[in-house]
């Protein structure tokens, strides 16, 4: 929707996406990649998860990815 596509709701969507990383920062980001994105994430969203500093981190990076918003 063209509402989700304002600068304020791009924030609002990557708070959102940072709180829920926080929350579920237990389970293996490997695993929870593979159930939001699919086998095949992008090589530059794959490298991206994969170097994230904590696993709150990947996890905000899977939410925030193009593939798991095309989703």
């Amino acid at each position: 929707s063209d509402a989700w596509s304002t600068p304020d709701m791009v924030v609002q969507w990557i708070r959102i996406c940072s709180r829920l990383g926080r929350e579920n920062s237990a389970v293996e980001a490997s695993d929870q990649m593979a159930l939001a994105l699919g086998p095949e994430p992008s090589p530059t969203t794959r490298r991206a998860i994969e170097r994230a500093d904590s696993a709150a981190t990947a996890v905000t990076l899977i939410l925030a990815s193009p593939e798991f918003i095309a989703r």
